[in-house]
């Protein structure tokens, strides 16, 4: 009898709320696991060198950002040149440009619909889960599932952009190992699919830095690997600014 009396007991626990953990616990510990929320609300700026590659592409990639919101991404590729995409934090202005390896400049082009999303999406510091009801995000809580082995508790996220994205936080580590975003593409939506991981500390904090990604159902994958995070360090505000028209 006294055994029944305590497998009951266990059983109520495991499955009664106050066992449960809540979505604003499970932010906190995420946040906390990466290094914390005052560390990461000091990083006003950052700059970020990676290196894409996959089926026929090989790029390398710095990324620099400033709060609130500005975002500019240049992409080597070889002899092509460099493509820079860049945000300047104002809602209506993303914007693209092409750089010939000679150093000769073809007249950027104002980026509008899924683009402008896409670099608006893009220039989030950090983590949308910091501050994120500032932001003006939402997140709920969806329910746990089973990534890679590993239970996860399953965050839906959706951004300022109207964008939606899944987070799965590991309920052991609490950092993000794994997550889905839906984009559109035309007329249609496709879902990305990517992995998380290799976390290296910067600065006090943890960032990912390794991204394996592949659009929902194609075999194709595309692995992007942080060399290096530099934090704090400013970036002068025309860079992110489109610059005036080639003559």
């Amino acid at each position: 009898m006294k055994r029944q009396w305590t497998i009951f007991v266990i059983m109520f626990l495991l499955c009664s709320p106050i066992m449960a953990q809540t979505l604003d616990e499970i932010i906190a510990k995420n946040l906390t696991a990466r290094g914390g929320v005052e560390k990461m609300r000091s990083v006003k700026s950052y700059s970020m060198k990676g290196k894409l590659t996959g089926p026929g592409v090989n790029l390398q990639i710095m990324v620099r950002m400033e709060s609130p919101k500005m975002f500019r991404m240049d992409m080597n590729l070889a002899t092509q040149g460099t493509l820079t995409e860049a945000f300047n934090g104002n809602m209506s202005m993303g914007w693209k440009a092409m750089t010939s390896a000679s150093g000769t400049s073809v007249s950027p082009e104002r980026l509008d619909g899924e683009a402008l999303k896409n670099v608006q999406d893009q220039a989030e510091m950090i983590s949308p889960l910091l501050d994120y009801a500032a932001k003006g995000h939402r997140v709920e809580l969806v329910g746990k599932e089973s990534v890679a082995g590993k239970l996860c508790h399953k965050l839906k996220i959706t951004l300022n952009t109207g964008r939606i994205m899944f987070q799965y936080i590991d309920a052991q580590s609490f950092l993000e190992i794994w997550e889905e975003i839906i984009r559109g593409a035309g007329s249609t939506e496709m879902v990305i699919e990517e992995t998380v991981g290799a976390y290296k500390k910067f600065g006090g904090i943890l960032f990912p830095c390794e991204f394996d990604s592949n659009v929902k159902g194609s075999p194709q994958h595309y692995l992007l690997k942080i060399e290096s995070y530099e934090l704090n360090v400013k970036t002068d505000s025309t860079a992110f600014e489109m610059p005036a028209p080639t003559k």
